[in-house]
């Protein structure tokens, strides 16, 4: 029975922990901190991402700390130590770096490649604009993005209330 309670407790630090971590992700985000620093959204993403890491693993040390005060069974047996906090924020930053890398990162570049074909086929100058134009012009309506988009989705059923037919 100790043992069972022993995990449940380690359960409860590793899901305070994960909560955190989302906490300090979207907070990171949000207040955008280094957007001078580092214009690049890649770049800036990943120190955020460290960050947040890095400060869930403090949370969780702290927070191992409170419970051996409070005399915590499990923290008492040493079931709950600095090896856990090491794993919390290692496990934080490989899977929001891998979530960052798989979401907003590619999306951004599908842009970037459209972006940088677009100007190689054009090597005069052109202003905001006129990109601005272009890329609504060939990517959104010659290339049918948004149609295609809402095809899928009639296809795979998903959202089909916010179609009208």
């Amino acid at each position: 029975m100790n043992r069972l309670k022993g995990l449940w407790q380690l359960a409860l630090l590793y899901l305070l922990c994960a909560l955190s971590s989302v906490v300090a992700v979207v907070l990171l985000f949000q207040l955008n901190l280094l957007r001078y620093l580092l214009p690049v959204y890649f770049y800036r993403g990943l120190c955020y991402i460290l960050t947040a890491a890095l400060l869930t693993g403090l949370f969780s040390l702290w927070l191992t700390h409170r419970l051996r005060r409070t005399h915590a069974e499990g923290v008492q047996s040493g079931r709950f130590s600095f090896a856990h906090a090491c794993c919390i924020t290692c496990c934080s930053l490989c899977l929001w770096s891998t979530f960052f890398c798989m979401v907003p990162v590619i999306l951004d570049r599908s842009f970037s490649v459209f972006l940088l074909g677009w100007m190689y086929e054009h090597p005069q100058p052109v202003t905001k604009e006129e990109v601005a134009k272009a890329f609504n012009l060939v990517y959104a309506e010659r290339y049918d993005m948004f149609g295609r988009r809402l095809e899928e989705q009639l296809i795979t059923g998903n959202h089909t209330h916010y179609l009208k037919s």
